[in-house]
């Protein structure tokens, strides 16, 4: 008997292990950017939403340009997230 499970892919894609870097990335520095030095920190508090948005941007850009029907996946995403805040708000 072969049930499907509930969190099964419709279509799978082959992500590489390398678009993990980006989260891994953001979240190292998340950590470790408060206990920088002054001028260091002072920095990053002020460029976060910079980083973090390059960061986004080029997850983004592979799906948009390297996977197929990846701007599908992409808008379906951004739809389930939107609505998700608009939910906690």
């Amino acid at each position: 008997m072969n049930l499907p499970t509930p969190f099964a892919m419709t279509e799978a894609t082959d992500v590489p292990l390398a678009m993990v870097a980006p989260f891994v990335l953001l979240l190292a520095l998340i950590a470790t950017m408060p206990l920088t030095p002054p001028r260091i920190k002072h920095w990053w508090e002020h460029n976060y939403p910079f980083v973090a948005l390059g960061l986004a941007v080029a997850v983004a850009a592979y799906y948009v340009f390297g996977v197929p029907a990846g701007t599908a996946m992409l808008a379906h995403t951004m739809h389930e997230y939107v609505s998700f805040i608009v939910l906690i708000g």
